[in-house]
C-alpha cells in the first residue's frame, strides 16, 4: 500500500512550540527546519487556527490525562503517556484520539487507584492480558489502554525517556518514533505511518540514533520514501 500521500515533503508542516521539552536539556523556541520569520508568522496562524477549532476535544483529552496522571503519581506508579495524540499537542493535522499511558510495574496499583475513584471504569479484555481505564466524567467518555513498560516504550521511564506537556508525562520524540515503528512493522497502519513521518520530518534534529532500530527504520522509509530525506538527516549527526 502506497504512503506517499501522507506528506508532501518534509516542509509540509511545522510544529510551532513556546519553549516545550523536547528531550533532555532541550528547549524549542520558534525555530524548527530553519524557516524565516515570515514563515513562522504564517504557519503559526494557520496551525493555531486548526488547533482552535479542536480545542474542546484537546482539553478533554488532556483532562483525562491529568485526571489519571494525578491518580497513578498518587500510588507511585511511574508512568507516561504515548499515541497519536501526543502528535497532535506537536503540532500534527491528524484528527485523533488514539492515546494510551505506559505503567512501570504491574496493573494491580493501577487497578486499585482507579476503581476508588467515581469519574474511572476499568476493565480487562478477557481474551488477553490488557486493560482498559475509561474516563467516565467526560463526554463522551474516554479509554486508555494501560501498558506496560518495556512491551511499549522504554523499559524505564524517568528524565531521559520522558518529556512534560500540559502538566503530565510523556515520551520523549525520541521514544515516541520508536514506539510507533514498532507498532507500524506488526500491523502497518497508515495511521502509525503518519505520525511517523511528522515525528520524523519536524523533529529529526533531536532524534536519539541509537535508540532507533535500524532495519526497521529502513523498511519504514522503504515504504514512505518521503521520509528518507529525514532520517538521512538523522543518520548524518552520528557520522
Amino acid at each position: 500500500m502506497p504512503y506517499e500521500w501522507l506528506v508532501g515533503s518534509l516542509n509540509a508542516q511545522i510544529a510551532i512550540l513556546s519553549r516545550t521539552r523536547l528531550s533532555r536539556g532541550f528547549t524549542v523556541t520558534l525555530r524548527l527546519l530553519n524557516r524565516t520569520p515570515d514563515y513562522y508568522s504564517s504557519a503559526r496562524t494557520s496551525c493555531l487556527h486548526g488547533t482552535e477549532r479542536n480545542m474542546p476535544r484537546v482539553r478533554r483529552v488532556l483532562e483525562a490525562a491529568n485526571d489519571l496522571s494525578t491518580l497513578l503519581t498518587g500510588v507511585g506508579v511511574q508512568h507516561a503517556f504515548h499515541g497519536g495524540f501526543l502528535a497532535v499537542l506537536l503540532g500534527s493535522t491528524r484528527d485523533t484520539e488514539e492515546i494510551c499511558v505506559i505503567v512501570e510495574g504491574s496493573f494491580r496499583p493501577v487497578r486499585d487507584a482507579l476503581s476508588a475513584s467515581e469519574k474511572w471504569t476499568v476493565n480487562s479484555a478477557p481474551w488477553s492480558a490488557r486493560l482498559f481505564a475509561t474516563y467516565e466524567h467526560a463526554i463522551p467518555a474516554i479509554t486508555f489502554e494501560v501498558k506496560t513498560a518495556g512491551e511499549a516504550g522504554p523499559r524505564k521511564l524517568d528524565e531521559t525517556t520522558t518529556m512534560t506537556l500540559h502538566d503530565v508525562p510523556w515520551l520523549t520524540v525520541t521514544e515516541f518514533v520508536r514506539a510507533k515503528l514498532k507498532e507500524w512493522t506488526v500491523r502497518a497502519a497508515p495511521e502509525d505511518a503518519h505520525d511517523l513521518a511528522f515525528a520524523l520530518g519536524q523533529f529529526h534534529a533531536h532524534i536519539d540514533l541509537n535508540r532507533i532500530p535500524e532495519p526497521d527504520m529502513t523498511r519504514f522509509v522503504s515504504a514512505v520514501p518521503t521520509c528518507a530525506i529525514a532520517w538521512q538527516a538523522v543518520r548524518a549527526r552520528y557520522r
